[in-house]
């Protein structure tokens, strides 16, 4: 915190300067960021959506709040797409509930960040999302058995 406050003092003078402060400050930035899953399912290293034509895109968007230490509270899931892809939606909550932000900077002060909106892609094959309908089909077959 107190290297953020000298950083944007030094930066508080000048038009340019000014400029570049609100560009630094102006948004939450993750400090621990993990990479998150490219491919569902067993995709070699170097899979590419370019190079197969097989494979289709998919999306998880969460909405969470960032505190003024930079934490992560209140998230949210907004979205799964195909929603059957819920081992993907977790591991994405799970990887960004556990992310440290540098919060924003209003006035040389750290300010909490509402409603902030974040989105993963990833690539699946048609057969990966077959495989998981497949599943959920037989275990509500099951449920209705029992």
């Amino acid at each position: 915190k107190k290297i953020y406050g000298e950083v944007w003092e030094d930066l508080s003078d000048g038009e340019d300067r000014l400029a570049m402060r609100d560009g630094v400050f102006n948004k939450s930035v993750p400090l621990n960021e993990r990479p998150l899953p490219e491919f569902v399912g067993d995709q070699q290293p170097g899979s590419s959506p370019n190079t197969n034509p097989d494979f289709r895109q998919g999306s998880v968007t969460i909405t969470f709040n960032i505190t003024e230490r930079g934490r992560v509270i209140g998230l949210e899931l907004v979205e799964t797409n195909p929603p059957e892809f819920t081992d993907v939606q977790r591991t994405v909550q799970r990887e960004v509930r556990g992310r440290l932000y540098r919060p924003r900077y209003e006035e040389g002060q750290p300010v909490p960040t509402t409603e902030h909106v974040f989105t993963h892609q990833f690539y699946y094959k048609p057969t990966d999302l077959e495989e998981r309908r497949e599943a959920a089909a037989a275990e509500a077959a099951e449920r209705e058995s029992t």
